[in-house]
């Protein structure tokens, strides 16, 4: 410890706009540190919101897998229709394609 840090403060290096910082106002409560810089209590902090990126970004990754997933049923399907029929993919639409298909369904 520096001649100027206080033992009974917490030991952490804060910086709020400077370049040098200074030590926490906050009083020591364990280890030398304050119940929020203390390593333990850091450390829940950074696994608690790992956890929540991942989830959050496991979450994006199935939504845009499954959204794949549909476009190539459907890019399939259209295919399909468009041998069976003779029709030219690029000269018709999605929306026909499933028009067509929902008439041919009903009857």
């Amino acid at each position: 410890m520096s001649a100027t840090q206080d033992e009974k403060r917490c030991a952490k290096r804060v910086y709020d706009g400077t370049f040098r910082g200074h030590q926490c106002a906050k009083r020591a409560v364990r280890d030398g540190f304050c119940a929020i810089h203390h390593p333990d209590a850091e450390k829940a902090r950074r696994d608690k919101s790992s956890a929540q990126w991942q989830a959050a970004w496991e979450e994006k990754t199935r939504a845009e897998n499954e959204r794949n997933k549909q476009i190539k049923v459907g890019r399939h399907v259209i295919a399909s229709y468009c041998r069976r029929t003779g029709v030219n993919a690029d000269s018709v639409s999605a929306e026909e394609v499933i028009a067509a298909l929902f008439v041919e369904a009903q009857g």
